[in-house]
């Protein structure tokens, strides 16, 4: 699903954005400012035997250069925050500084992606889970796509 980011900007009027921006390289291009953005829902139920379900919808976001991403937390999780964090952070499209942190109510955001950005991109999802007084990480590893 897509939205425009104006209406992510709307949503985050409520419960501000926790992402850092990086200051551009001298002689680098200026980031493209995000027209759209892509977003995904991030699936958690921890179990207290560690047989915890972590799934993300979709597995590979598809965007267009110049589009943004948003995780956001469903609804029936039971997780308050998480994080993103690419795989390769040399390569990642997005010029925001990661990690990228969200919750509840606030998505996690990259939306300043570099100029000519193209290709595939793997990222982790990561959430901490506390169950019966046990603190446990669990990761998944799906991917930002730009057509």
């Amino acid at each position: 699903m897509r939205l425009p980011l104006a209406l992510l900007a709307a949503a985050a009027v409520a419960a501000p954005l926790a992402v850092r921006a990086a200051a551009p390289r001298a002689g680098a291009a200026a980031p493209v400012a995000a027209r759209d953005t892509g977003m995904v829902t991030v699936y958690v139920s921890c179990a207290a035997d560690q047989n915890t379900m972590l799934r993300v919808d979709p597995e590979q976001v598809h965007v267009a250069q110049g589009d943004a991403v948003a995780w956001q937390l469903a609804d029936t999780t039971n997780v308050v925050d998480f994080s993103i964090t690419p795989k390769e952070k040399a390569k990642w499209p997005y010029a925001d500084t990661p990690p990228y942190k969200g919750g509840k109510r606030r998505p996690a955001v990259a939306s300043r992606m570099k100029q000519k950005a193209k290709g595939t991109y793997p990222y982790a999802v990561s959430v901490q889970c506390s169950v019966d007084g046990r603190t446990f990480s669990v990761d998944l590893d799906p991917d930002v796509v730009i057509d």
